[in-house]
């Protein structure tokens, strides 16, 4: 409609939609909204992870012996210490070859299942040109606690004091270190004691057998070259 007083004509003005809100969904319809994403995500991982798992399986793999037991320091390896184990990787480390192990000892505690490795072992030290194996019954106190095959000791002789020439106790120490070569504890009815086998050199026998008791002070180790293989092809035993 024209107004007669207003040429001009007018508009009618078209009320605009109102905007639909969204609407305010629970947590749990928004979590299960979100179900297909974390399905994915979940397929993904275990994808890689058997990616990896396969990978590794087409890596080298090496039968190698390995502790199985626990083998306290010391213990010379006998085919009871060791098993079969077959391992993969790119750098495989161990020993494959059971005539390595013959006549050698751990050097630490090993536990079950640990890959037997060079640097583990030492050779068992055999009786020199210019050396004796003596045997010492020892008691508690006599040496130091854990002592172990291999280990290298200092021999103090103590002798009791000479009823005739009236001498006090004397007490010396052999010149060379001594080697620990086999260790049993005895248990009797008067008490514990300990043979300890040592190596000594041979000019000391009549002063260790003089002395009326001996004590043994274990020493810093020896540096050894831990690549150095037994004689003999055959296995352990």
């Amino acid at each position: 409609m024209v107004d007669p007083n207003n040429p001009t004509p007018q508009r009618r003005l078209i009320p605009r939609p109102a905007r639909l809100a969204r609407p305010n969904l629970p947590p749990l319809l928004r979590s299960r909204i979100r179900v297909p994403e974390m399905a994915l995500g979940l397929g993904l991982v275990a994808a890689g992870t058997l990616g990896s798992v396969l990978w590794a399986a087409r890596g080298p793999s090496e039968r190698i012996l390995v502790a199985a037991r626990s083998i306290p320091r010391g213990d010379v390896l006998d085919p009871s210490s060791v098993r079969w184990a077959t391992v993969s990787g790119d750098r495989i480390v161990g020993i494959s070859d059971p005539s390595e192990l013959r006549g050698r000892v751990v050097i630490g505690d090993v536990d079950p299942g640990t890959p037997l490795q060079r640097a583990l072992l030492r050779p068992v030290d055999e009786v020199g040109p210019t050396q004796a194996e003596v045997g010492l019954s020892l008691e508690a106190g006599d040496f130091p606690q854990g002592l172990a095959v291999g280990d290298r000791v200092a021999v103090v002789l103590v002798s009791a004091a000479d009823p005739i020439g009236g001498a006090g106790t004397r007490v010396v120490a052999l010149e060379q270190p001594a080697v620990v070569r086999s260790v049993e504890r005895l248990e009797m009815a008067a008490g514990s004691r300990t043979n300890v086998s040592v190596l000594v050199p041979e000019s000391s026998v009549l002063d260790i057998a003089g002395a009326t008791s001996i004590r043994l002070a274990r020493l810093s180790p020896a540096t050894l070259d831990s690549t150095v293989r037994p004689s003999g092809t055959t296995g352990i035993g």
